[in-house]
């Protein structure tokens, strides 16, 4: 569980101090995955860390779908089942872990709730 938590460290603090490209990097070589699966686990903490990374790459999914208008990396978070978990979170007893997960919801996943709604 240390190693784990290590990583999640580790993962989220490359995704928010590195650029753009570094980011893409580390979503080539299948980052978001393991990220989705974080928010699952039992520490706080833990998916706490896991959505501000995930957060950080939707940001550059959201830079780079202004060429094409989609964040490919909302959609591969949503293949890999995170964007049930991360709706899933909206129910946690941490205030501070929905918050951040109905932001998510709502800035990056809003369109295709609209979708479906219509």
């Amino acid at each position: 569980f240390d190693i784990r938590k290590e990583a999640a460290w580790a993962l989220s603090n490359a995704t928010s101090g590195g650029s753009s490209e570094q980011i893409r990097y580390m979503v080539e070589n299948k980052l978001i995955d393991p990220m989705c699966e974080l928010l699952t686990c039992a520490d706080a903490r833990i998916i706490l860390v896991a959505l501000e990374g995930l957060e950080n790459l939707l940001k550059v999914g959201e830079k780079d779908s202004n060429d094409n208008g989609i964040n490919e990396y909302a959609n591969m978070i949503e293949e890999c089942n995170g964007l049930d978990n991360i709706e899933a979170l909206q129910n946690h007893h941490n205030n501070e872990i929905y918050e951040k997960a109905v932001n998510i919801l709502e800035t990056y996943f809003a369109a295709e709730e609209d979708d479906q709604n219509t």
